[in-house]
């Protein structure tokens, strides 16, 4: 767990500072800007912190359910478990990945929960696309005791998409929608 959880620490904590580079890049019209000085640091300790929690202890203990479940490895066993992971896990890990980002940021529970509510179908699709092919190969060939550290580094990818998802409420008109206003560019 410690092993795990400071691997998945470092991670997240990493993935989330490359996030706000690439927000901080966009913002300054694609000037890339390397100062460390520009993180948000609440920010940044909150997804290290996160990336601990899932690295572990959710993660160990739902692959080990999911290991004890389907333990043959034959495809179909490890097609089932690599969708049932993403469909259970992914799904919850997602939101409350993005609710404890947007919560720790300061925003209001109705803004977060409308912003999951918005964001969840299109990051559980792409979850499918990213997470089942390499579910497949950790669950028929990487062992079980180094599987979360492996994910862990998946997760940095993933987590970077998870941060610029979890933080653009600024970008996002369903949000506006959401929350009962017409967005001006709704109504063209």
């Amino acid at each position: 767990m410690l092993f795990n959880g400071t691997i998945g620490g470092i991670v997240l904590g990493t993935s989330d500072g490359i996030a706000q580079q690439i927000e901080l890049c966009q913002q300054n019209h694609f000037e890339v800007s390397l100062s460390i000085d520009e993180l948000d640091a609440y920010r940044l300790i909150s997804a290290t912190l996160l990336g601990v929690l899932f690295g572990g202890g959710i993660y160990p203990y739902a692959y080990a359910k999911l290991d004890k479940i389907w333990f043959k490895k034959d495809l179909l066993s490890i097609f089932t478990k690599s969708m049932v992971e993403i469909a259970l896990v992914g799904v919850c890990v997602n939101t409350l990945s993005m609710t404890g980002r947007g919560l720790l940021s300061g925003r209001t529970p109705k803004e977060v929960v409308y912003h999951v509510m918005n964001e969840l179908p299109r990051i559980t699709i792409n979850d499918f696309k990213v997470w089942l092919p390499y579910n497949m190969i950790a669950f028929s060939i990487i062992p079980p005791l180094i599987r979360p550290s492996t994910t862990a580094f998946m997760e940095a990818m993933w987590q970077t998409y998870i941060s610029l998802r979890s933080n653009d409420y600024n970008n996002s008109d369903k949000v506006t929608f959401a929350l009962g206003r017409r967005n001006d560019t709704l109504k063209s």
